[in-house]
């Protein structure tokens, strides 16, 4: 899947919620962002070995650097699963497929203000100073939901395109 960008402005809340399908361990899924090594902050949502991992930067001034939520269920096996993130009421939260949802509990919730890349970002490996590879695989469902200014994103009105992948892809039949 090519990486698209969007601008979505985060001051309160983030809901994302998708249905991948994937034979691949490894893909950048989600980039909200500037470069990770400026130590500004980021959110991200990976695969890394098969499992879900959703990782966020904080500007430094607030006291806490980095948080990881890493997912214990491989989605790696050709299989479609729910993978949903929150960030609300000062919780971050990861629930993938009927796992417990892991989550953590903030003293601030920060947004970065920058675009969201989704399956992938250009010059990825230097913007998220970890992850080399793009998603690859069939995202069926993507749902993306703030409040604040930002309110519902429109996929279809930013270009996003949407194709039937299921004669294009072994991944998506």
């Amino acid at each position: 899947m090519p990486a698209k960008q969007f601008n979505i402005s985060l001051t309160d809340s983030l809901e994302l919620e998708l249905v991948l399908t994937t034979v691949t361990p490894t893909g950048l899924l989600y980039w909200q962002g500037n470069y990770a090594w400026k130590e500004t902050p980021f959110l991200s949502l990976a695969l890394v070995k098969g499992k879900p991992e959703l990782s966020w930067n904080f500007a430094e001034d607030f006291g806490i650097d980095f948080i990881k939520l890493e997912s214990r269920r491989r989605v790696d096996d050709g299989q479609p699963t729910n993978i949903s993130i929150s960030l609300r009421n000062g919780r971050i939260m990861l629930v993938v497929g009927d796992e417990m949802p892991i989550e953590k509990f903030l003293q601030y919730t920060v947004f970065p203000s920058s675009p969201v890349y989704i399956g992938g970002a250009p010059n990825m490996e230097k913007l998220t100073n970890r992850h080399k590879e793009g998603f690859k695989g069939c995202i069926s469902v993507l749902h993306v939901s703030t409040t604040g200014k930002g309110g519902m994103v429109d996929f279809a009105k930013d270009s996003l395109k949407i194709m039937d992948a299921s004669t294009k892809n072994e991944e998506c039949k």
